[in-house]
């Protein structure tokens, strides 16, 4: 039985589905940014797609952050040849991904805000404009690199009110010097921060975590989606997005852009996106 393989992968966690003429079975991996990590981060989720009898597949689309270049796409390309010899391998862009599970085949403008951040303006098959994509050394404003920078940096300096210091040093049990080491010493530096987001997440009510995530909403619409002004509904796909929504739209409407649809994972959009090619039946 011919099978295809989808994949959306982030930098911290990818999920997957694999399709038949018997339908989709989804799973999930670890995550790898080809930009961000190094080749050997690549072996958890190589283990995952063994684990899941993924030998057969005849084709392989990998959506991916960091995927951004020619050189990024050959780096995965190279890893599958390693693993999955026998697939033939097409490697886009996460944004690509976002845009064809949220939009299918209709034109929309889309962004992501997971650990990362980046958006868009798709045509309808593909993406006919695009934010730059500087990374997160440089960019990566409103996802949860960005959240979880600002979070830190407020404990660290002192600038954070006293009942969620109180909460937050609970994060860092080797305190603030303990934490520089570790950050530094990390080999995916982008998700260590963005692990910190969680906090943003599960204070979510609290005024003071409001105005941090605010903040970098409105850093990331004034860096990308201003350009679009009283244009389009933006839609979200990512986990920030789906957290904060609420914020979100606020931010937007202050901004003269509306809030479009939302989602969490792209992987079930992408899914039916591709399932109706039936790519299986034409080998």
């Amino acid at each position: 039985m011919n099978r295809v393989l989808v994949g959306d992968i982030g930098s911290t966690s990818g999920d997957w589905a694999l399709l038949s003429t018997q339908g989709s079975q989804y799973f999930s991996s670890s995550g790898f940014n080809p930009t961000a990590h190094q080749p050997s981060q690549f072996e958890g989720l190589a283990k995952t797609l063994l684990e899941q009898d993924c030998k057969d597949v005849i084709k392989i689309y990998y959506y991916g952050a960091g995927v951004n270049s020619q050189e990024s796409r050959d780096v995965v390309n190279g890893l599958f040849e390693k693993v999955l010899p026998g697939a033939e391998v097409v490697v886009a862009s996460d944004i690509l991904g976002a845009a064809r599970a949220v939009c299918q085949d209709s034109a929309g403008v889309v962004a992501i805000l997971g650990t990362g951040s980046n958006a868009c303006s798709y045509d309808g098959e593909q993406i006919n404009a695009s934010a730059v994509n500087l990374g997160y050394l440089l960019a990566d404003e409103g996802g949860g690199y960005d959240i979880g920078k600002r979070l830190l940096r407020s404990y660290l300096y002192d600038q954070m009110p006293v009942h969620l210091a109180e909460k937050f040093k609970l994060m860092l049990p080797g305190g603030s010097a303990a934490l520089v080491q570790h950050l530094y010493g990390h080999e995916a530096p982008n998700r260590f921060i963005a692990s910190h987001a969680k906090f943003a997440i599960e204070n979510r009510t609290d005024m003071y975590v409001k105005t941090i995530v605010r903040s970098a909403f409105q850093s990331f619409i004034h860096a990308h989606l201003i350009k679009y002004e009283s244009l389009h509904k933006i839609h979200f796909v990512g986990s920030i997005a789906s957290y904060f929504c609420g914020e979100l739209g606020e931010v937007l409407a202050e901004a003269r852009l509306a809030l479009g649809e939302v989602i969490q994972k792209p992987i079930e959009g992408l899914a039916n996106y591709h399932q109706r090619s039936k790519l299986w039946e034409t080998q």
